[in-house]
């Protein structure tokens, strides 16, 4: 993504607020902040609370004054105390195992297929669907976590901020900023 170090001198008041809402949610250790050049408006955490980084846009450094971009911090930093990015990765994980389990069942079936119609037995009709289903079941269960997560993130933001309309401005006027 080309992402660049920003340094404690290009924006002193954001690692001010970043070090202050990394202290209240007692992450070990304050976030780097990274520099993306890119117009869209998205902030990106990576790591783990004790060696973590946080991207910014180019686009939400230059249209979001420092009380939003606090609550944005915050509500990042809420990702990386919680090890949200850890959760994610187990739920990805999940799903791949399923994918993989089920269509190795539907290829187990379709090679015993032939035995089960010499015999004149059906196949079992409930095992299919769910060898199916699954992935896209596993997917809809990723999705509904990654959804818990975000909400889970914005409470904790709130929380961190003390300032509810700060990240109720940001995340209520997106689509007029973008």
């Amino acid at each position: 993504y080309r992402a660049r170090p920003l340094a404690a001198e290009q924006v002193p008041a954001v690692y001010e607020v970043l070090a202050a809402i990394a202290r209240r949610a007692e992450l070990p250790k304050v976030p780097r902040l990274y520099y993306l050049p890119s117009a869209s408006l998205n902030a990106i955490a990576v790591g783990r609370p004790a060696e973590s980084a946080i991207a910014l846009t180019d686009g939400i450094l230059r249209r979001l004054d420092l009380r939003e971009l606090a609550g944005v911090l915050a509500h990042e930093v809420s990702h990386l105390a919680n090890r949200d990015l850890l959760v994610m990765g187990l739920g990805e994980m999940v799903v791949r195992l399923t994918r993989l389990l089920s269509t190795t069942g539907l290829v187990l079936l379709m090679i015993s297929l032939p035995a089960f119609l010499a015999e004149g037995a059906l196949p079992p009709l409930l095992l299919i669907g769910l060898l199916v289903f699954a992935p896209t079941l596993g997917v809809l269960l990723q999705l509904a976590l990654a959804r818990t997560r975000e909400f889970d993130a914005d409470g904790q933001a709130v929380a961190l901020t003390g300032d509810p309309e700060g990240l109720a401005y940001v995340k209520s006027h997106l689509d007029s900023l973008i």
